[in-house]
């Protein structure tokens, strides 16, 4: 698919890799000034993600950054009123963690503070988004979590 994305548009190759990170990361000729990794940690094995992202912290130029962003967390509405977008009040929170044909792994606080750690790299900012879905006439409210990080050298 990937392939045939960028024939397809006139794309160069040598910008895309095709690997599957829970096995390989793919080997850069060059260093870079930004990594961004959406939606990307979450389906790696727990294990994985520190070489993952030991691997991005290894192929950032210096003082370069490392942006990726994970869901924190899902809440559902309780009634239809529209207009009314009172997370405390008129939301609960999903007791199961997305999905079960999209089964990704809750990912805590804890973990996600272990990851930066072991990354040694500085957080720059820390940002929150929120994104609504419909599932069915359920309306569903992600609370996804952005982290830039910049490379340092000490």
């Amino acid at each position: 698919m990937i392939k045939n994305f960028y024939k397809t548009y006139g794309f160069s190759s040598k910008n895309y890799f095709i690997c599957d990170l829970n096995y390989n990361f793919p080997h850069l000729k060059s260093k870079m000034d930004l990594i961004n990794c959406k939606d990307t940690i979450c389906y790696l094995d727990n294990n994985k993600q520190f070489d993952f992202i030991n691997n991005c912290q290894k192929n950032l130029k210096k003082n370069g950054f490392f942006l990726f962003q994970y869901i924190q967390k899902q809440l559902i509405k309780k009634n239809n009123d529209s207009f009314d977008f009172n997370l405390k009040k008129d939301h609960r929170e999903l007791k199961e963690y997305f999905n079960k044909s999209n089964p990704i792994p809750f990912l805590s606080n804890k973990h996600i503070k272990d990851l930066i750690n072991f990354s040694k790299m500085r957080v720059e900012k820390s940002i929150f988004d929120l994104t609504t879905h419909t599932k069915g006439k359920k309306q569903i409210i992600d609370v996804n979590r952005y982290f830039l990080l910049r490379k340092t050298e000490k």
